[in-house]
């Protein structure tokens, strides 16, 4: 989650829970997108959606919602028991 400390630190997000799991569903998506070979650089379109808010709040579909959910949940438990979250 490091990326979206940065980008809370920019000033570019707000430091919520809700913004965190828009973040990581971008980003699931992003990456998804890439591996499908959609997009070329999910880097640039998760900058493109940090510069467009509505953009950034409609880009990711239901199944990188809750992907974004689950490792949520896991980094959360990883924090809980003594693991780093990166």
């Amino acid at each position: 989650m490091q990326c979206f400390d940065a980008a809370v630190a920019a000033g570019l997000l707000r430091p919520s829970d809700a913004t965190r799991l828009a973040w990581l569903a971008c980003w699931c998506e992003a990456v998804h997108k890439a591996r499908a070979g959609k997009v070329r650089n999910p880097a640039a379109v998760l900058r493109w959606l940090l510069q467009n808010p509505k953009a950034f709040t409609e880009y990711p579909g239901q199944a990188s919602e809750e992907k974004a959910r689950r490792l949520l949940r896991m980094l959360q438990s990883q924090s809980r028991d003594g693991g780093g979250v990166g």
